[in-house]
């Protein structure tokens, strides 16, 4: 992270976000591709209330029975919904 512009790329980024969320009780994943970071968090919504998610399936994953959200921390000056539909693309 750059502390003069508060800047960072997607490492720095998925890194701090996740441990903040981790240090709040909400459980994260970091995710790799080649070249990139990014990371998701668990809603704790069980995988059998898929209907509480008003969105297309795509843009959640199903994860140890509950439901996540990927979100592109990249994306920081863009609003969260903007992030979490990166994260899921």
């Amino acid at each position: 992270l750059n502390s003069d512009n508060l800047e960072g790329d997607c490492d720095d980024l998925s890194v701090l976000y996740a441990a903040l969320l981790e240090a709040s009780g909400i459980s994260t994943a970091l995710l790799s591709v080649p070249g990139h970071l990014f990371m998701m968090f668990n809603t704790a919504i069980p995988s059998s209330q898929r209907y509480r998610f008003l969105v297309e399936d795509d843009m959640v994953i199903e994860k140890s029975g509950s439901y996540w959200i990927p979100v592109e921390m990249t994306w920081i000056d863009s609003t969260f919904a903007e992030a979490w539909a990166e994260g899921a693309r």
